[in-house]
């Protein structure tokens, strides 16, 4: 596993820690979300080698209104390499920023996938019907 978890000295937070470029991905949080962002990590690492080229599938990325602010999704999105682009957001939704990474394609299928523990991001992808 590329990520480690470390106890931070003198407190009852955790990091996570890169152990190929060595960047703190998560500077303090519990355990339990320590644990979450490593799952997260490995699961977008999984996408990527797998079904999931360059997020090519990934059709857009939403966040929960409630909990970020269009800062914070900026902020992800760039953390975990998506685009951002602002001909493309649509914040007409009532629950959700929306960031669309390319437009949908006709006849292919949706679904949309949690990806962190706290249920404040979702991807949509795209799958081909056949």
């Amino acid at each position: 596993m590329p990520w480690k978890i470390y106890k931070l000295r003198g407190t009852d937070l955790y990091r996570v820690k890169s152990l190929r470029t060595g960047k703190i991905i998560n500077k303090g949080s519990t355990l339990e979300k320590a644990k979450a962002q490593v799952r997260y990590l490995g699961m977008i690492e999984g996408m990527k080698g797998g079904s999931i080229d360059d997020n090519s599938n990934v059709q857009s990325v939403l966040f929960n209104k409630d909990k970020n602010t269009m800062r914070q999704c900026d902020k992800w999105l760039k953390e975990h390499n998506f685009k951002i682009n602002k001909k493309t957001y649509n914040f007409n939704s009532k629950n959700y920023y929306r960031y669309r990474q390319f437009d949908p394609k006709h006849g292919n299928i949706y679904r949309m996938k949690l990806i962190d523990p706290d249920k404040l991001i979702f991807f949509v992808l795209e799958y081909s019907k056949n």
